[in-house]
C-alpha cells in the first residue's frame, strides 16, 4: 500500500502541478507515510497525530522557505494529495487490520483471516462495477451521465454498475459468510461510492488537461485511473464492517 500511495501521490501531484499548483512534494510524501502506518500500526494513534502535527508545522515552514505567490494553491494541492491518496489507501489496511480470527470458506482447503475477505469485498465489487459499466454502457448507453466531466459516461453505464457491485458483493459477501441483508446494503452504497470517486477523479484531469494521471499499468494508466473507485468504497466498507462487528447491527 505504501508503495501504491507513493506513486499515486506523484501522479496526483503531476496533475496539480499542471494546474499551475506546486505541491510541497517531500511535506506530502510523510504525511502520506505517517497516515498509512497510523493505519497499520496496532496502536497507531499516536503517529496519526504525528501526522496532523507534520502537517500542519509543515505547513506552516514550507511557504516560508518558497516564499512563494501561491502559497495557498501549493498547500491546498499538497494537502488534498496527502489526505486523498495517503488517508483513503489507509482504508484498505484498516480493513485488512479489522480481524485475524480464521473462517472456513468452502471450497478452501485453509481457512484464511476474517480481516481478508473484508479487504477483498471492495476489490471484488469495484472490478465488477468497471466491468458492468463499460459492458452496458457500450451495449445499451443512450443518456450522458455527466458530459461535462466524463463524456463517455452514461446512465444506463452507471445503472450496470450499481446493480454488477450489489450482485458481486452478495455473492462473494455470503462466501465469506456475512449476512446476505447487509451485502445487499453495502453492494449499494459500493455502487454509489464507487461512482463518485470516479467522477472526481475525473473533474481534476479535466481541470489539468490531462488523459490519465499516470502510464504505470498497461491499457488502464496510473495507478489513480485504476484505484479511483476503490479508494472511495474503502471507507464505506470499513465503517459499515466495523459497524456490524462491534454491535451496531441493522435488522436487514
Amino acid at each position: 500500500m505504501a508503495a501504491l500511495a507513493a506513486v499515486g501521490l506523484g501522479e496526483f501531484y503531476f496533475v496539480a502541478q499542471k494546474t499551475g499548483a506546486r505541491p510541497y512534494d517531500l511535506l506530502g510524501r510523510l504525511g502520506a507515510f505517517l497516515l498509512l502506518a497510523s493505519a497499520y500500526l496496532p496502536h497507531g494513534q499516536g503517529v496519526l497525530w504525528l501526522a496532523v502535527l507534520v502537517l500542519a508545522a509543515g505547513s506552516l515552514i514550507a511557504p516560508l522557505l518558497r516564499r512563494s505567490e501561491n502559497a495557498a494553491l501549493d498547500l491546498g494541492a499538497t494537502l488534498l494529495g496527502t489526505l486523498y491518496v495517503g488517508g483513503l489507501f489507509a482504508y484498505l489496511l484498516l480493513l485488512r487490520g479489522l480481524s485475524d480470527e480464521r473462517v472456513h470458506l468452502r471450497w478452501l482447503p485453509w481457512p484464511v483471516p476474517a480481516g481478508t475477505t473484508y479487504l477483498l469485498l471492495p476489490f471484488l465489487a469495484t472490478w465488477a462495477m468497471d466491468a458492468g459499466a463499460y459492458f452496458v454502457g457500450r451495449t445499451w448507453g443512450r443518456r450522458k451521465l455527466a458530459p461535462r466531466l466524463s463524456p463517455g459516461k452514461t446512465v444506463e453505464g452507471a445503472i450496470g454498475a450499481l446493480v454488477t457491485a450489489v450482485a458481486i458483493t452478495v455473492v462473494f459477501g455470503l462466501w465469506f459468510q456475512l449476512p446476505a441483508g447487509h451485502m445487499v446494503a453495502l453492494g449499494v452504497l459500493f455502487g454509489v461510492a464507487g461512482q463518485v470517486g470516479d467522477l472526481g477523479k475525473s473533474v481534476f484531469k479535466r481541470q489539468a488537461g490531462v488523459k490519465d494521471y499516470g502510464s504505470i499499468i498497461p491499457g488502464h494508466g496510473g495507478v489513480l485511473d485504476r484505484f479511483d473507485s476503490l479508494l472511495f468504497c474503502a471507507p464505506v466498507a470499513y465503517y459499515y464492517l466495523l459497524a456490524l462487528l462491534t454491535g451496531l447491527r441493522f435488522n436487514l
